[in-house]
C-alpha cells in the first residue's frame, strides 16, 4: 500500500443484521454507550433490551457513530456482541494493523470528513458510502504497528491520570463529608444549626449582555460555572453562587473571592451574617447537595425560598477555617492531577495529528 489510501482499504464495512435468536449473554452497545473521543467502550447493555435491528460485531471491530458525527463517538471493542444501527461496525482488513485502524478511525481527519457530508440538520447522519473514500493516510504494517504502539501507551497514561483524578475525588468528597459532620476536633455536637435564610440571602443574577462580554477581566458565572469574562461587576466582595436552573448546573455552589458578574441563570449571596465564613458556606452546600432539592417537574430549579429553609450547622469561625484550609489542600491536589489530565489529553491529540497525518514519520 502507497502513503495514501481509501479508508476503504483499511476497514470494511460489517452487515450482520440480527432481529431475533441473539445470544443473551453477549451486551448490546447504543450510541449512548459511547465517550466522546473515548478509545473503549464505557458501558453496556443487555441485548434483549433492544427489540429492534442490531448488527452483530466481534472482538476487534470498530463501532462508528454515524448520528451526529460531532460527538466524536468511534471505539474498537474487544468482546462480541450487538450495536444499534446508529453506529457503523467496520472490520480491520486482513493486512491493516486492527489497532491502526481503529487510531484512523478516531482521528480529526475522518471526524471532519464525517461531518462534513453528514444529511440533515436536526438529527445529521453520515454514512459509510460518503467515508469510504477519503484518502487516509495508510503506510506498510510495521509503520502502522509502531504509530498505534505510541498511541496506545498515550492511551494508558490518559486512562493512569484518569484513576488518579476519580481517587482523589472520592478521597475529597469523603473528606469533605467528614469535616461537615463531626469537624475538625470531633466536636460537631457543640456546633449551632440554624436555617440558610439565617446565616446568608440570596438575589438573582442579572443577563449576560450587561456584563458587557468579550475584551474585560471581570470573570462571568452562571449556573455551570465561569462563563467568560467582562466588564461590569456585580459583586464586590467574596460571595457564593448557586446554580439556579439547569440540568448542568442547578443546585451547584461556587465561592468567589473576587469581584465578579453573576448571570441571570444564577443566584448569588448578597447578603452573609456575621461569623460565617463565605467560603465554608459554600462548601456546606457542596456536600449539602441542592440538587437534592430541585424541582421535578419541567425545567429543573432551585428557588430562593427553598434554600431558605434548609438546614445549615455553624462551627466556630476558628473551625470554619481549619475546615476551609483542610478542604483547600485537597482542591489543589485535584487540581494538580486535573492539570496533568488535561497535558496528557493534549499530548495524545498532537501525537495523533502527527502521527496519522505523516508530518512525523516513526523509525522501523
Amino acid at each position: 500500500m502507497g502513503d495514501l489510501a481509501p479508508l476503504g482499504t483499511l476497514v470494511e464495512p460489517i452487515r450482520e443484521m440480527v432481529i431475533t435468536g441473539k445470544n443473551r449473554s453477549f451486551p448490546y452497545v447504543g450510541l449512548e454507550h459511547l465517550e466522546s473521543d473515548r478509545s473503549r467502550v464505557t458501558s453496556t447493555g443487555l441485548s434483549e433490551e433492544s427489540v429492534s435491528m442490531n448488527v452483530a460485531f466481534r472482538p476487534g471491530d470498530i463501532l462508528f457513530g454515524k448520528l451526529r458525527p460531532n460527538l466524536h463517538k468511534s471505539v474498537i471493542v474487544d468482546f462480541p456482541g450487538y450495536c444499534s444501527t446508529e453506529l457503523v461496525v467496520l472490520r480491520p482488513r486482513p493486512m491493516v494493523d486492527p489497532s491502526y485502524a481503529g487510531w484512523m478511525l478516531r482521528s480529526e481527519q475522518v471526524f471532519a470528513e464525517a461531518v462534513r457530508t453528514a444529511e440533515g440538520t436536526r438529527m445529521p447522519r453520515s454514512s459509510w458510502r460518503r467515508l469510504r473514500n477519503l484518502d487516509v493516510r495508510c503506510p506498510p504494517r510495521m509503520e502502522q504497528q509502531r504509530v498505534a504502539e505510541i498511541l496506545d501507551a498515550a492511551d494508558r497514561c490518559i486512562e493512569v491520570e484518569e484513576h488518579a483524578f476519580a481517587k482523589i475525588q472520592k478521597m475529597h468528597m469523603g473528606t469533605l463529608a467528614d469535616l461537615m459532620t463531626r469537624g475538625t476536633s470531633n466536636m460537631s455536637a457543640s456546633w449551632g444549626r440554624v436555617t440558610c435564610g439565617e446565616a446568608f440571602s440570596l438575589a438573582s443574577g442579572l443577563p449576560y449582555m450587561q456584563a458587557i462580554p468579550g475584551g474585560g477581566s471581570v470573570p462571568i458565572y452562571g449556573s455551570s460555572g465561569l462563563a467568560g469574562h467582562g466588564k461590569k461587576s456585580l459583586t464586590l466582595r467574596p460571595t457564593i453562587v448557586i446554580g439556579r436552573v439547569g440540568e448542568g448546573g442547578v443546585g451547584s455552589s461556587y465561592y468567589l473571592s473576587q469581584a465578579s458578574w453573576i448571570t441571570d441563570n444564577a443566584l448569588w449571596a448578597n447578603w452573609i451574617s456575621p461569623g460565617w465564613l463565605p467560603e465554608f458556606i459554600a462548601k456546606y452546600l457542596t456536600w449539602f447537595d441542592l440538587r437534592r432539592i430541585r424541582s421535578q417537574t419541567g425545567q429543573p430549579l432551585v428557588t430562593q425560598h427553598v434554600i431558605a429553609e434548609c438546614p445549615i450547622v455553624k462551627p466556630s469561625l476558628d473551625e470554619q477555617r481549619e475546615i476551609v484550609d483542610v478542604l483547600r489542600g485537597w482542591q489543589a491536589r485535584e487540581m494538580s492531577i486535573e492539570r496533568n489530565l488535561a497535558k496528557v489529553r493534549t499530548l495524545k491529540q498532537g501525537l495523533m495529528d502527527d502521527l496519522l497525518s505523516g508530518r512525523v514519520r516513526v523509525p522501523i
